[in-house]
């Protein structure tokens, strides 16, 4: 009896070493992917004259930051606990996607009631619609970027990027804060709005597709353009594509290109401002920085197609192409789609988002005036 209870005993112990060790290697892997606070650029001032609509630098929200009502970070949370630019609250940038779409990163109307439609989806701002708002992430604005769009569509008015994210922010002095910024108190219904001049869907594309006028964007670097998505979309895309992805439009320290950078840049690939241009990724939540630079160089005329090409690459009915794209300074290709290709539904095995738990608020203020030239040009 005593040999068995020894047994036993020894059987326990063995067991709690075993769990020790492996919380001991946890904690050690979730330190290892824990982010560090990455190092700060001297950003070049994106600002010149009649500053873009849509972008600001650091040193505007340094002189400017009290006229700012909200700051919104849309890094990686466990960077957010690290440190931020004071008074920024953490939203999650999935929390903008449409509830049990095929397609991740399709948007979703903006609202702070939950609705059991699915009508509206899990972004609940509490922020009026014509606030002040300026947007930033640590990963050259790709998600500030998106929710700049998303945000555009639900009928925001005055919402800014922050060029350069939180690294021109170190750069140019910023002082960080790990204080954790809530949601303000009082409920702040959006009104529904969706305002369709900045996003196309399939149907309408496939209707496009011959217009000579039309300029399609193919926003997908060398890695995502073999990306079939296990298997399930061809490869290729969409006929009479011009590919021109995120880094071209960003300088190497992840901030934008001048607005004459980027025109001259849009004009050698032939895509003029009167021309209709649509912008599309892998899936859409990629494409705001390319979107986000017409609207820079002043095209008045670009769209995101929100379906992205997991979805036209998965329709065996729609036409695709393997032709390579026509280098910078030749004539742009009209696609000649396939006569009356059916309609097939959307992949049902898309990336799932994992989205973490929304958190926190920020400062207000009321804004006096708009985005000001720093540069002395």
């Amino acid at each position: 009896m005593r040999s068995a209870i020894k047994n036993y005993m020894g059987m326990i112990a063995i067991a709690i070493v075993a769990m020790l060790v492996v919380g001991a290697v946890a904690v050690r892997i979730d330190r290892e992917q824990t982010p560090d606070i990455p190092d700060g650029i001297a950003a070049t001032p994106a600002i010149r004259g009649n500053s873009p609509d849509m972008l600001v630098d650091a040193r505007w929200l340094h002189q400017y930051g009290t006229q700012v009502d909200h700051i919104f970070d849309l890094s990686d949370s466990r960077l957010y606990d690290q440190g931020h630019i004071p008074g920024a609250r953490h939203i999650v940038w999935q929390d903008a996607m449409r509830l049990h779409t095929a397609n991740y990163g399709e948007p979703d109307k903006i609202s702070n009631e939950s609705n059991p439609g699915d009508v509206f989806g899990n972004l609940h701002l509490n922020v009026p619609q014509n606030s002040r708002i300026v947007l930033y992430d640590a990963n050259s604005s790709e998600r500030a970027s998106w929710m700049l769009w998303v945000m555009t569509l639900n009928g925001y008015t005055d919402v800014h990027v922050l060029d350069g994210g939180l690294q021109a922010w170190i750069g140019a002095g910023g002082e960080l804060s790990t204080e954790s910024v809530d949601a303000p108190a009082e409920t702040v219904i959006a009104t529904p709005a969706w305002i369709a001049d900045y996003e196309i869907r399939r149907e309408p594309l496939l209707e496009q597709l011959e217009n000579p006028n039309l300029r399609l964007v193919d926003t997908r670097d060398a890695s995502q353009l073999k990306d079939t998505v296990n298997g399930t979309i061809r490869e290729g895309h969409i006929p009479g594509s011009i590919n021109i992805t995120n880094a071209d439009v960003l300088r190497p320290d992840g901030t934008f290109k001048s607005s004459q950078e980027l025109l001259a840049l849009f004009e050698s690939a032939g895509i003029t401002p009167d021309n209709e241009v649509v912008v599309y990724s892998l899936f859409s939540s990629d494409s705001g920085p390319v979107w986000l630079a017409f609207e820079i160089a002043g095209y008045e005329n670009v769209r995101v197609y929100q379906e992205g090409f997991v979805a036209w690459g998965f329709n065996d009915g729609l036409p695709i192409s393997t032709e390579p794209y026509p280098a910078r300074g030749q004539p742009a290709l009209v696609a000649t789609p396939l006569s009356s290709p059916a309609a097939t539904p959307a992949p049902e095995t898309p990336v799932s988002a994992s989205p973490e738990p929304s958190s926190t608020a920020s400062p207000s203020a009321s804004p006096t005036e708009g985005p000001t030239d720093l540069t002395g040009n």
